[in-house]
């Protein structure tokens, strides 16, 4: 099967090459960034396939490689659609604001941990039978048990940063607000009559508000803001009455068929039957419906 994808692309990287040239021409294959990650992706495939051919089995991690760029097969989908670019386009223009927001994340997370730390550690300890009875480890030990410490704890920040990483994915969280709330002093098991859970309420409360709903949200607001900017980018030097034209004529060109191309088709007769093939709709029909079996 994957014989059949690879050389399904290399048809389609062919035919284009010849209906558009490869790289001289001003509009030929290799000028556009995307026709850059297919003919990547087709060379990488045409290399496996040969030393699979001739055998070449012998560096199997080189061979692993290979095989693991397929993953780049699904990027191809995204060239065939604008919308898709320039989501792709901002992701990848937000990054280093991204890493901004991640290192101020990072530091509430460990002002958090830390403050944890200082009220919370080395009490989230339990016997492993009748918890709620022994509450030390002498006792616990006596009666034949293990004393234990919850997974997620404050013992140490480390401890307390992953453990508010997980309370901020919301997800088990409850445990561990549970272990907080029955939490006694140092070195002492749990009680459901302990005063001190207001503390951790607040506590709790004030971190999912703060460090989850807040900070993990900015990165959704990057990103945004990152999209936004691309389309101001793409609609740059145009003004209203320019923008508004080319309104309706993408309202004109959805509601009447697509144009062949705006591409001056090939003097040469060859060239020119693999040109009307590649601009044809069906030829892109087909080459989607490959792509989509392959990520299948």
């Amino acid at each position: 099967m994957d014989l059949f994808f690879n050389w399904a692309f290399i048809v389609e990287a062919s035919v284009k090459i010849i209906s558009m040239g490869f790289i001289m021409d001003y509009n030929s294959y290799l000028r556009d960034s995307w026709n850059q990650l297919d003919f990547i992706i087709v060379s990488f495939s045409i290399v496996e396939m040969v030393l699979t051919a001739l055998g070449g089995g012998g560096d199997l991690s080189f061979m692993r490689i290979l095989r693991m760029l397929r993953i780049l097969r699904p990027l191809r989908m995204v060239s065939r659609y604008p919308a898709l670019r320039m989501l792709i386009v901002a992701l990848f223009g937000s990054l280093g604001s991204i890493v901004n927001v991640l290192l101020v994340v990072v530091v509430v997370f460990y002002v958090f941990a830390i403050f944890g730390v200082s009220q919370m550690g080395a009490q989230f300890n339990y016997c492993s039978i009748d918890p709620y009875l022994l509450h030390t480890r002498i006792e616990c030990e006596l009666a034949g048990g293990a004393w234990e410490v919850h997974t997620h704890n404050f013992d140490t920040s480390p401890k307390g940063f992953v453990t508010l990483y997980v309370v901020a994915s919301l997800e088990g969280w409850p445990d561990i607000y549970v272990q907080a709330m029955e939490k006694v002093e140092k070195f002492k098991g749990p009680s459901q009559e302990d005063p001190s859970r207001v503390f951790a309420m607040i506590f709790f409360i004030g971190f999912i508000v703060i460090g989850s709903f807040f900070f993990l949200n900015m990165f959704i607001g990057v990103l945004f803001m990152k999209f936004e900017q691309a389309l101001k980018d793409q609609k740059k030097g145009f003004t209203k009455e320019q923008l508004d034209w080319i309104e309706i004529q993408d309202f004109i060109e959805t509601a009447e068929p697509e144009f062949v191309t705006t591409n001056v088709p090939p003097e040469n007769s060859p060239r020119k039957m693999f040109h009307d093939l590649v601009t044809s709709t069906a030829f892109d029909n087909i080459i989607l419906l490959i792509i989509v079996l392959n990520m299948i």
